[in-house]
């Protein structure tokens, strides 16, 4: 290859490279809501495939899809908001005037001494100070940045129904873009939507009903500030080797304590039952039981993703670390046959 080719080549591989990077500090103030938005539209998108199989256009199947997606969630979110912060004061104020050192001491007296349960009291109770005060910040700016707020709604939900409209075109061009054989191609883009489901389906849905299902029996039980207790029970559902009894077994343990015996082991036992066995029941409807993603690694992506990018990163990181371990176990099979051509020295 003469060395103007060869320069060439590392110009354009440069330019490449430095578009990359400029258009990444682009997006970088709107790429959660772009995530969001696309990640809404794949957990959406099998039921916009039964819509098109039946109606055959495109954009009407997308627009009927987005609609029903913003009744479901944007609107039941909006109503209960105010509930919900008015909970979260409620929950702050009560966890501050518990006794936590006594209950613990009387609960559990062979494991806590009066002693350590003053010191885990100590530090539950700062707990909730620090969380209280992240809590009220967040609020605070949310009310200051309502116009950005707004603005970023409507490019999620722009980006929702395109991602609709578009998904199997977007799939197509991605596999266009890969440098291997049509035979790569195809296992690799199917290991890779098998990985996306397992993670996004098998965790982060799954994840949701637990937790839902846990606000429910909560709801039955009469236990107050039910709404807030389960957003905390989704959101620990969702983080893999958690789960929601992080919520109902203290619940429960505070009823029977306050002499509400009955809710209390009712709680207890329908978490027990119902609960800790929604992830076996509702987790093979969504997943194959062939589509297996490591719960421990689950766990790393997670964490290392909330600590990077914060509450999306629940999603993302999970989904890095699944790629990155399909990437490797492809090439450690030695199945990236890249499809490159040279030209031919004449």
């Amino acid at each position: 290859m003469a060395e103007d080719e060869i320069l060439k080549k590392y110009i354009s591989i440069v330019l490449i490279i430095l578009l990359f990077v400029m258009a990444f500090f682009l997006v970088r103030p709107i790429i959660v809501s772009a995530v969001v938005g696309f990640i809404a539209a794949y957990i959406f998108h099998p039921i916009y495939d039964k819509l098109y199989s039946k109606i055959k256009r495109k954009n009407l199947c997308a627009f009927i899809i987005t609609i029903l997606a913003i009744l479901i969630i944007a609107i039941p979110t909006l109503l209960a908001l105010p509930m919900i912060v008015n909970q979260l004061f409620d929950v702050y104020r009560f966890m501050q005037g518990v006794d936590i050192a006594s209950f613990l001491s009387s609960a559990f007296p062979s494991i806590f001494t009066s002693e350590v349960a003053s010191q885990v009291s100590l530090s539950i109770n700062s707990f909730i100070a620090k969380a209280g005060q992240l809590i009220l910040n967040n609020l605070t700016d949310m009310l200051v940045n309502l116009p950005t707020i707004l603005l970023n709604l409507a490019l999620m939900l722009f980006i929702f129904y395109f991602g609709l409209r578009d998904m199997n075109d977007f799939s197509q061009y991605i596999e266009a873009l890969l440098p291997f054989s049509k035979e790569t191609k195809e296992e690799f883009m199917k290991k890779s939507r098998d990985v996306t489901q397992a993670v996004i389906y098998g965790q982060v849905v799954v994840g949701v009903i637990q937790g839902l299902v846990a606000g429910i029996g909560m709801l039955f039980f009469g236990v107050h500030n039910v709404l807030t207790l389960t957003l905390l029970s989704i959101f620990v559902s969702v983080i893999p080797l958690i789960g929601a009894w992080l919520v109902w077994l203290p619940v429960s343990l505070l009823l029977i304590a306050n002499n509400q015996t009955f809710s209390g082991v009712g709680l207890f036992l329908y978490g027990a039952i119902i609960v800790s066995w929604v992830d076996n029941i509702i987790r093979p409807v969504f997943v194959s039981s062939r589509i297996k993603v490591n719960s421990a690694l689950v766990l790393i992506g997670m964490v290392g993703g909330f600590l990077t990018i914060g509450v999306l990163g629940l999603i993302v990181g999970p989904l890095i670390i699944a790629y990155l371990l399909l990437v490797l176990e492809m090439y450690r099979n030695k199945r990236f046959d890249y499809a490159f051509y040279t030209k031919k020295e004449e």
